[in-house]
């Protein structure tokens, strides 16, 4: 390996880190947050990866609960430069409909690691290869996609950098 960090994959293909800690979910309805958790849990994830979809599934499930108690205090505390991106994102969110959530799946946590140890090792970022290493999977289901992080390793820091 040549000493650069492998990209994190989130959304259908996942790799990445563990639960952040700043974030009180006390106020967030119990059966969303048990639905979220449930999801993110499937198919043998990591406790890492998993916690990468639950922030997600959060999103996905009720986008104007995120803002209020994820999103905006994530921005306050980390200093997050208040600009279009971030004002779109709240835009995006307040007005998002409740989603399905995504559930890890073995065969795509595969690939995704796969990807990322292949792209790390010659210093890739980004899709190389996409439609090459998913055709036959997004045949079977319709389709298919990735989300590419580059040096997080906080799980909140994926999904808000991912996001924004």
């Amino acid at each position: 390996m040549t000493g650069k960090k492998l990209p994190a994959f989130i959304g259908l293909l996942i790799c990445c880190a563990q639960l952040c800690a700043q974030i009180d979910l006390s106020a967030w309805p119990a059966e969303q947050l048990k639905l979220a958790k449930e999801s993110s849990q499937k198919a043998g994830a990591a406790a890492n990866e998993s916690d990468v979809i639950f922030y997600t599934n959060l999103a996905r499930i009720n986008g104007p609960v995120f803002v209020k108690l994820i999103l905006m205090p994530y921005v306050e505390h980390n200093k997050v430069k208040k600009n279009n991106a971030l004002q779109s994102l709240v835009t995006t969110l307040n007005s998002l409909p409740s989603l399905k959530p995504l559930e890890a799946e073995q065969i795509l946590m595969g690939k995704a690691r796969g990807y990322a140890q292949w792209a790390g090792k010659r210093g890739i970022e980004g899709h190389a290869r996409f439609n090459q290493r998913l055709k036959a999977l997004a045949k079977t289901r319709g389709w298919v996609g990735e989300n590419c992080d580059y040096g997080n390793d906080d799980p909140l820091d994926i999904v808000i950098d991912l996001l924004i």
